[in-house]
């Protein structure tokens, strides 16, 4: 690590620093897609909480459910009956496979619920503190340097 990056690193630490100082709560909130991740470059101190939420979760899941279900099935999906994919679904959800599965699709839409909670029009997103909104930033260090010089005007 060169003496600029180090420098760069303690300067976002130190913004990050006066700028949560002033809140009480200490929450980043990252919402991005999997066309649109965001980087976590940056080390924060232990009480700040960062959460992901990946917008596209649910839809993976969803996805990777139908192709487990058609291959349980094991035929042509495009002639597969819907009573074969309701049968195919039931056995899946009295699965032992089936308790991971539903974690996932509990996370998609809680990230679903939480993104229209805080109001995102579009990712990535990062919320600070559940009030201040940053879009179009893929990274996390650049997002808390624009938080830290909005702070201070």
């Amino acid at each position: 690590m060169n003496l600029l990056n180090i420098k760069g690193q303690l300067l976002a630490l130190i913004l990050v620093s006066v700028a949560f100082t002033a809140s009480a709560s200490e929450t980043i909130r990252v919402f991005y897609n999997d066309a649109n991740p965001v980087a976590k470059d940056i080390k924060l101190p232990d009480h700040i909480k960062v959460i992901g939420y990946n917008m596209d979760g649910l839809d993976n899941i969803k996805s990777e459910v139908t192709s487990l279900l058609y291959e349980r099935i094991g035929t042509n999906p495009a002639t597969i009956s819907s009573d074969e994919l309701t049968k195919a679904f039931s056995d899946f959800a009295n699965s032992d496979e089936f308790p991971a599965y539903y974690k996932k699709m509990e996370r998609g839409a809680f990230t679903i619920a939480n993104a229209m909670r805080f109001q995102v029009k579009k990712v990535p997103a990062i919320i600070i503190n559940d009030a201040s909104v940053i879009y179009g930033v893929r990274s996390l260090k650049e997002a808390l340097e624009i938080y830290g010089r909005e702070v201070r005007k």
